[in-house]
């Protein structure tokens, strides 16, 4: 293999670390933040992520897990509760993240 063809590989592994990296942090503050709220108490621990059938990074808790309808009702609310929606808010990690692969990025020296 050419030095060219090492430095792409190198390259393209330190941004899947990096994005990967990037993805927990992001999911471990919003199960953070999930366990001090009432209503999102009891489902933080079932929040994951996965890839969506665009390939597209997508979190929350799954709609096949027991814990879906709480998570729905946390999410939108009620008549009685009014939303809290923790899951929607991530769709602004999107730019937070960036700055977050820049760093590790500059920390494997690119």
């Amino acid at each position: 293999m050419d030095l060219l063809g090492l430095m792409c590989d190198r390259v393209e592994s330190a941004v899947e670390s990096s994005v990967w990296q990037s993805q927990q942090e992001r999911l471990d503050g919003l199960r953070e933040t999930m366990s001090s709220s009432r209503r999102w108490a009891p489902v933080a621990g079932s929040v994951t992520d996965w890839e969506d059938e665009d390939g597209r990074w997508a979190w929350g808790v799954p709609d096949t897990a027991p814990e879906a309808p709480q998570a729905v009702l946390a999410e939108y609310g009620d008549e009685r509760e009014p939303p809290e929606p923790l899951v929607r808010r991530g769709a602004m990690w999107a730019s937070e993240m960036r700055y977050t692969i820049e760093d590790h990025l500059t920390e494997e020296g690119f």
